[in-house]
C-alpha cells in the first residue's frame, strides 16, 4: 500500500521536521505546479500556531478546544507505559502490510 501511486502518507512527525518538503510533496503527488513564494505561503498558513489561531478565532465553538500542543511525542507525558505499549501493539497490527514506519521522536 506504501508504494500505491493513488495514496500519500504524511506523518504529523515529518511536516513538523520539514513542514516546505511536505507541502512541496503535496504539490507533486496532486501534480500541481506552485512557485517558491506560493509554497511558503501555504506552509506558513500550515504550521500548527498559526492553525491553532485560526481554531481560536471560530465561530464554532467545538473547534476551539482541538487543537492541544503541537509536539511530537506528546503522547509520553499522558499514557502510561502499559497504555503506550498496548497502543504500539494496536498500531503494528492495524498498519502491518503498509510499509509505514513512524519516528516519535
Amino acid at each position: 500500500m506504501r508504494d500505491d501511486p493513488h495514496f500519500l502518507f504524511l506523518k504529523y512527525e515529518d511536516m513538523k521536521k520539514d513542514l516546505l518538503s511536505s507541502v512541496k510533496t503535496i504539490a507533486t503527488f496532486l501534480e500541481i505546479a506552485l512557485d517558491e513564494a506560493t509554497i511558503a505561503t501555504i506552509a506558513e498558513e500550515s504550521t500548527f500556531n498559526r492553525m491553532k489561531e485560526d481554531f481560536g478565532r471560530s465561530k464554532w465553538p467545538t473547534k476551539r478546544i482541538i487543537p492541544r500542543k503541537g509536539i511530537v511525542g506528546d503522547w509520553k507525558n499522558w499514557l502510561s507505559p502499559d497504555e503506550s505499549k498496548a497502543f504500539d501493539s494496536w498500531c503494528e497490527w492495524k498498519l502491518s502490510g503498509t510499509g509505514l514506519s513512524f519516528d516519535f521522536e
